[in-house]
C-alpha cells in the first residue's frame, strides 16, 4: 500500500501496530524502506511534520494535540483502556478525530476483537474487506456506517456476511 502512494502525497501517516517496544525501530526502517519516506518511533510531543510516518511505540498509545500556533504534536499515553490493548487504535483515533475533524482519513486494515471500535468522530474512515484480514486462522475486519466504526468482526459474522 505504502509503494503505491506518490512522491507528491505529503501527509502525515501514522501507524499503531502492537508490536513488542524493542521491536519497533525495526519495524519503523522496514515501513521507511517500503514507503520510500522518513518513518520515526513517536516519542513525546513530537510534532506532525509534512511527508513522515509516524508510528505508535510499543508501550504507549499515540495521541495528537492541536498546538497554539497551527498544526499538530504527538503525546504518549500509557492508561488503560476498554479493549486492553497497548498500543490501541481507540485513543488514537478519537484524537485525531478531535484534532482533524473531517480532513481526517482513518483507514483500519485488520483490527484485534474490539480496538479500533471507538468513534471516529466526523473523519473519513475505509476499512480492508473482511477477505483480506488474517489473524491465525481467524478473519477479522473492521466496519464502519457513517463516521462510526463499529467494530471489528469475524467473516461470515456482523451486519453483513461476506460473499
Amino acid at each position: 500500500m505504502f509503494r503505491e502512494l506518490p512522491a507528491e502525497f505529503r501527509l502525515p501517516i501514522v501507524i499503531t501496530q502492537r508490536l513488542q517496544e524493542s521491536f519497533m525501530p525495526y519495524f519503523a526502517i522496514q515501513i521507511a524502506l517500503l514507503a520510500k519516506r522518513p518513518c520515526d518511533v513517536a516519542v513525546d510531543r513530537m510534532r506532525s511534520r509534512p511527508g513522515r510516518i509516524i508510528i505508535a511505540p510499543g508501550d504507549a498509545h499515540l495521541k495528537a494535540v492541536k498546538l497554539s500556533e497551527g498544526g499538530a504534536a504527538f503525546l504518549l499515553a500509557h492508561e488503560a483502556v476498554a479493549s486492553g490493548c497497548m498500543p490501541s487504535v481507540d485513543p488514537m483515533m478519537a484524537s485525531f478525530a478531535d484534532v482533524y475533524g473531517p480532513r481526517l482519513l482513518a483507514v483500519v486494515l485488520s483490527g484485534m476483537g474490539p480496538d479500533g471500535a471507538g468513534r471516529v468522530r466526523g473523519a473519513c474512515t475505509k476499512v480492508a474487506a473482511a477477505s483480506s484480514c488474517r489473524i491465525g486462522k481467524a478473519r477479522w475486519c473492521g466496519y464502519a456506517e457513517g463516521d462510526r466504526l463499529l467494530g471489528h468482526r469475524r467473516r461470515g459474522v456482523g451486519p453483513e456476511r461476506d460473499r
